[in-house]
């Protein structure tokens, strides 16, 4: 199958994936499915066997860590929303029972599930999380177009995952993508025959400095995250002339107010809400499409990534029946794309590690009708 001519513009980090046995919220409540930022980079008083991640509304969370945690362990503040963490007032105490190193981020993903070639930041030569990121952009064969920042540290994520109960809760460390200006990617030069441009986790400014330089012919995907969401100079709003489709999870969706909401449907063709297990919602203007999730026979083992298989997925196969900058979507071909999306992203479900199903992997699922659980479960991406 013919992949489009893909630019992705996007962070790419150190993921420290951390899996604990139970959920992060009490029983009853939704799993958690968004990211956080530490307030801190270092903990004052560094606890051996805890970390403890304190939300600005909410009780705290603590982890027990497993043997041979690098860290961080101690107590972190972390920036979230109302409702992100446990609404019951008392506090939550989880066991990790595994971690390990990987790549993450949102431009690392598209970039893989697309086939794109990535720019993201990377703080200086041998700095250790920077020649990380490098070293694994190179095993997962990412093409890779660094930015450079001199004085500052590669970000890295604390990612807490709880496999089959569905949380993923990313907690960033920040660097050197905060520090990448506006000014310098827009120097950047954007192929007049690029198909496809993905913007994905960035600041509005960031990402309005690209969007607005791209060919006509360009299709344009943003996939914001809930930093993005907070930006308010320049708004959300003022990306939405320049973008044809829009790609959030409902936690996201349901931070934007509800006034934006409505500005971003009447400009934007098409925004995506993934709603996890319920599969995802489909905004065209006044009109919404529900998707069912892809049926599956067993739990998930990781719910990481499985936001970038849809997305990457439902543009490449709108791209792939013809779908153009400025042209009517067709409901056939929507509708189709959709239900491809959702085959991705329940085999990306399957996977303990960083990596994406190939499209004979998404065309065998829907030919199947379910997601049948691996005779030999591996936590190896399938290509």
């Amino acid at each position: 199958m013919t992949c489009p001519i893909t630019r992705v513009f996007g962070p790419a980090y150190l993921d420290r994936v951390l899996r604990v046995d139970s959920p992060l919220r009490p029983t009853g409540e939704p799993p958690i499915d968004g990211s956080a930022e530490a307030l801190a980079s270092h903990a004052p008083q560094p606890t051996p066997g805890r970390l403890t991640l304190i939300p600005a509304h909410g009780p705290p969370l603590t982890i027990q860590t497993p043997a041979l945690w690098p860290g961080p362990t101690g107590t972190f503040p972390i920036a979230t929303p109302p409702g992100f963490l446990p609404s019951t007032p008392s506090a939550r105490l989880v066991r990790a029972t595994a971690w390990l190193d990987d790549l993450g981020g949102m431009g690392a993903g598209f970039a893989a599930a697309l086939r794109g070639t990535l720019t993201s930041a990377l703080g200086p030569q041998h700095d250790p999380i920077s020649d990380s990121i490098s070293t694994l952009l190179q095993s997962y064969q990412i093409s890779h177009n660094p930015a450079r920042i001199p004085d500052r540290a590669a970000d890295w994520t604390l990612l807490v995952t709880s496999g089959p109960h569905g949380d993923k809760l990313a907690v960033g460390f920040r660097g050197c993508h905060a520090a990448l200006s506006p000014a310098t990617l827009a120097q950047v030069d954007l192929d007049p025959q690029l198909d496809l441009l993905v913007v994905a986790g960035l600041s509005t400014a960031q990402s309005l400095s690209l969007l607005t330089r791209a060919a006509p012919r360009t299709l344009r995907l943003l996939a914001p995250s809930i930093r993005t969401l907070r930006d308010l100079v320049p708004p959300l709003s003022d990306l939405a002339p320049h973008l044809d489709l829009l790609s959030c999870n409902h936690a996201e969706w349901t931070a934007i107010p509800p006034d934006t909401q409505a500005r971003l449907r009447a400009l934007i063709p098409l925004i995506a809400v993934t709603l996890g297990p319920r599969g995802a919602r489909l905004l065209l203007g006044d009109q919404q499409l529900e998707i069912p999730a892809f049926p599956r026979t067993h739990p998930p083992r990781d719910t990481n990534r499985a936001g970038e298989a849809f997305a990457s997925t439902l543009i490449a196969r709108l791209w792939l029946s013809g779908w153009r900058r400025g042209q009517p979507l067709r409901p056939g071909p929507l509708r189709s794309a959709a239900q491809a999306a959702t085959a991705a992203a329940a085999l990306v479900l399957d996977l303990d590690r960083f990596g994406f199903p190939t499209p004979a992997d998404i065309d065998s699922a829907l030919d199947r009708g379910f997601i049948a659980e691996p005779a030999h479960p591996t936590d190896q991406p399938s290509a």
